[in-house]
């Protein structure tokens, strides 16, 4: 998928649903592209191309946005988390290219700048079970996170991990 070799599956269908809606399964998303913004116009700018309302996007959430055209056609879809210096984007990895070129056709000279993160290793755990198995492997508490919220934990010297609640 998109350059990605991306598993159909680990278990039979059902067996991995059994798995999630009892206990806690994980679904590896590195696959999916990440764009960070920088710069000190990015959430106007962001904010006008997006269906979100961004200026309500505290640091540690993220929220779901369409992003659209200048006559507000639907054009991709993304998540927007906000990190206190910069804005990444979770973009499904075949919709990176014309969301990046969608981005610098909507950039007039705001102080925006797009990077392209690479390869970002992106696991998600959902299920009832959820919360416990990932504060059991990383050792910290993630139950009391809002919906959409986030918390950053150190990984190595500069490295870092990013754990959310997404409904």
């Amino acid at each position: 998928e998109a350059g990605w070799s991306v598993p159909a599956g680990y278990a039979t269908l059902h067996a991995e649903v059994r798995a999630v809606r009892s206990r806690a399964g994980m679904i590896d998303l590195s696959d999916h592209a990440k764009v960070e913004l920088k710069g000190s116009e990015r959430l106007p700018f962001l904010d006008g191309v997006v269906t979100a309302d961004l200026k309500i996007l505290a640091r540690g959430m993220s929220t779901y946005a369409l992003l659209l055209n200048d006559k507000s056609r639907v054009l991709g879809d993304l998540r927007v988390y906000a990190l206190e210096e910069s804005l990444v984007l979770d973009i499904e990895a075949s919709q990176k290219e014309s969301v990046l070129r969608i981005l610098e056709k909507a950039r007039v000279s705001d102080d925006v700048d797009f990077h392209d993160l690479g390869p970002v290793g992106h696991i998600e755990v959902h299920g009832p079970q959820a919360s416990t198995a990932l504060g059991g492997v990383l050792g910290v508490e993630v139950r009391g996170l809002p919906r959409n919220g986030f918390l950053t934990i150190p990984i190595r010297r500069r490295e870092s991990a990013h754990i959310a609640r997404i409904p």
